[in-house]
């Protein structure tokens, strides 16, 4: 099987979310305003994997042109069986596909220690030239620091260039300070990916006034809250929400 991938992080404009798909798909659109039937023609009888990577800041969309092409596929029965990767609220499909975290230490029945976010330090480190390894005097350590990154792939390539001047014991000590620490991104990188804090900011002016005031409210709780209790803080942003539609 064939495998696409449709990079969307330069992407400004929604309305170039199909010429970039086409792009990557290799083909041709016509008119504009009859591109996604192009599209969805041009891939009768083929099989392929595509990815849409880097959606979320013009997911009405990508939303809206993926549900094109499923609709497509589910019309014509010798097609394969297309399936959508992306945010299952803004997509509408009965396959839902969660693509998570990486995850940090567990422990199973025979107290072995596993981490499963090592491989994003490890590869980085040793794309440093670090020559990393995970062992048993800093797995600890590294499991601690994908576990205070939530597991965010990026949040981990920002941490591992600082092993080149501390230990892995260091670094999650200074990630108290993570906002200042994690600073050393790709100068090649579009400027959200260089910084952590250039991070959140991206992704907080993606959020509507209404999703803004919600995450003021939940963020007084540290560490989880009751159902009731996010109910109580987040009234004033119901109200708000029907303002708004």
């Amino acid at each position: 099987m064939a495998f696409w991938l449709a990079e969307l992080a330069p992407l400004n404009d929604p309305q170039l979310v199909t010429s970039i798909i086409a792009d990557a798909l290799g083909v041709s659109l016509g008119a504009p305003q009859a591109a996604v039937k192009t599209l969805t023609s041009t891939l009768e009888h083929k099989q392929l994997l595509l990815i849409i990577d880097n959606c979320e800041h013009v997911i009405t969309e990508v939303a809206r042109v993926a549900e094109a092409l499923m609709r497509k596929c589910a019309a014509y029965p010798s097609w394969p069986r297309a399936r959508a990767v992306g945010d299952p609220s803004r997509i509408r499909h009965p396959c839902s596909i969660v693509v998570g975290p990486r995850g940090w230490a567990r422990t199973d029945a025979n107290k072995r220690t596993r981490v499963r976010g090592r491989a994003t330090v490890r590869e980085r480190a040793n794309a440093l030239g670090q020559d990393f390894a995970l062992t048993s005097s800093n797995v600890e350590a590294v499991a601690a620091i994908c576990r205070r990154l939530d597991g965010i792939p990026l949040a981990i390539e920002l941490a591992v260039p600082r092993l080149r001047v501390m230990s892995v014991q260091q670094l999650e000590r200074a990630l108290d300070q993570r906002f200042r620490i994690l600073t050393v991104g790709s100068r090649t990188a579009l400027a959200r990916q260089q910084t952590l804090h250039a991070l959140f900011e991206w992704s907080y002016d993606l959020l509507t006034e209404a999703e803004k005031l919600l995450l003021s409210r939940v963020s007084i709780f540290s560490g989880g809250a009751s159902v009731a209790s996010i109910i109580a803080v987040t009234s004033e942003y119901r109200d708000s929400s029907r303002t708004h539609t």
